[in-house]
């Protein structure tokens, strides 16, 4: 047979650094979709390193796309070819001594049926744990270490455990760890990431008691689709601490506590986000009874927020206003645009500062397109009937286009509106502009307001 499309989909969100999970069921044999080409279809969708969990017709394996090309002409397994072993006891497990189990690279260990052990699991580069069901809790941890240890590859799959004593997970990059379709009953903790990535798909952990997921170093990523995390004790249950990511990917996840509790805690002024890098929470449950955000802000440069529960969505936005403004503008020239004089209230600002000199200056990561309105109300300061006019300006030049002009007298002000939108990129910077169309004579803004977006 060929590569079939309806069987082959990501496994969650992906992201353009961190490597991406995939998911593939055929008849084929492993040797089949091993062959040069198979997923010729997929080359401009896979990269190199990608991890795809197939169930093929001869076993479940996990391979990962080529290492010497950014396509999928040649997928191999990283760290060799992947063996399983069905596992019905503690005794089974091939590689243990008195206090850990080692799962070796390339295995992939399924659990046929219930495991209790108090040893911790070391897991080296490339090995899985399986489950048969989610309906069925097959492996119970009852030792007070963490019970998963790992700094490369490990994978979870259909797994349905417990640590009710432990951590779950205490992982060192620069690898990552995938959980697809895993729920953890109970646990002490979830346990801590310090520089690599974690990946919750379709997984839940539940009945944390004493605190939560933390992080720590730097080069961390975090994706997490469909998932649950959750407690009934005050804690915070994600705490990114002073760690950096170059990915933080939470969509349609439920991260919730009790009154007292935080949901995601972090640094301030998107310090946990790499230079140039975004975290995007969207369309997820996050807080319930507890506190949603700690130091985090859905105003912050390096955030995007987007129709989640108990959080705004973010909106790179600004707000200025002036009244009974009193300070003329110098015009030097007829009909030379020059910045509007006068002291402004800053109303609101995200993503952006705005300035009592009535300068809004973007401080987002991506370029947006932004809808810009100012509305002044304008005259000479001298003189009968002239024209005024306004316009706005982007990075201290005028736009030519954007000039309105109304006709005014001293003491007969006119007001004139102007719409307009541009595109900014982070550090660009707004302003309103006034002229004197017809004379040198000096101008005032008695009231105006600027709204960005």
């Amino acid at each position: 047979m060929s590569f079939t499309q309806s069987t082959f989909a990501p496994v969650g969100p992906q992201s353009s650094d961190a490597p991406a999970v995939y998911s593939y069921s055929t008849t084929d044999t492993l040797a089949t979709i091993k062959g040069a080409g198979y997923f010729v279809d997929k080359e401009n969708q896979l990269e190199a390193g990608d991890v795809m969990f197939a169930q093929t017709g001869d076993g479940f394996a996990i391979v990962e796309v080529s290492a010497t090309t950014s396509t999928v002409t040649e997928p191999s397994f990283g760290g060799g070819s992947a063996k399983e072993i069905i596992i019905n006891s503690e005794a089974e497990f091939p590689t243990q001594d008195a206090t850990t189990i080692t799962l070796e690279t390339g295995f992939v260990y399924k659990l046929g049926d219930v495991v209790t052990t108090a040893k911790r699991f070391i897991c080296e580069v490339n090995s899985a744990l399986m489950g048969p069901s989610l309906n069925v809790p097959v492996l119970v941890y009852t030792g007070t270490d963490p019970m998963f240890t790992t700094t490369s590859r490990f994978y979870m799959f259909q797994l349905n455990f417990s640590c009710a004593s432990s951590d779950m997970l205490d992982h060192s990059g620069p690898g990552f760890v995938v959980m697809n379709s895993c729920v953890c009953s109970s646990c002490d903790s979830p346990g801590g990431v310090s520089g690599g990535l974690l990946t919750l798909t379709h997984t839940s952990i539940f009945g944390i008691t004493t605190s939560g997921l933390t992080w720590s170093g730097t080069g961390n990523s975090f994706i997490a689709f469909d998932s649950i995390i959750v407690t009934a004790n005050i804690m915070t249950v994600v705490d990114f601490g002073s760690a950096t990511f170059s990915d933080i990917s939470i969509g349609e996840c439920s991260i919730t506590g009790p009154v007292g509790s935080t949901a995601i805690s972090g640094l301030v002024s998107s310090g946990n986000m790499e230079a140039g890098r975004i975290g995007v929470i969207g369309n997820s449950f996050i807080g319930g009874d507890g506190t949603p955000l700690n130091n985090i802000s859905n105003d912050d440069d390096s955030w995007q927020f987007i129709l989640n529960d108990n959080i705004g969505d973010t909106h790179p936005d600004g707000l200025l206003s002036m009244q009974g403004n009193a300070t003329n503008t110098t015009i030097s020239s007829a009909g030379v645009g020059v910045l509007a004089a006068g002291t402004w209230v800053v109303e609101f600002d995200s993503q952006g500062t705005g300035t009592t000199a009535g300068r809004f200056t973007y401080s987002g990561v991506r370029p947006v397109h932004l809808p810009l309105t100012a509305a002044v109300t304008i005259e000479p300061v001298l003189g009968g009937s002239q024209v005024m006019g306004a316009m706005i300006a982007i990075n201290g030049v005028a736009v030519a286009n954007s000039l309105r002009t109304g006709t005014a007298s001293s003491g007969n002000p006119t007001s004139i509106t102007i719409p307009w939108q541009a595109i900014f990129s982070s550090t660009n910077y707004v302003e309103v502009f006034v002229t004197n169309e017809d004379t040198t004579n000096d101008v005032l803004v008695s009231s105006a307001t600027f709204r960005i977006n």
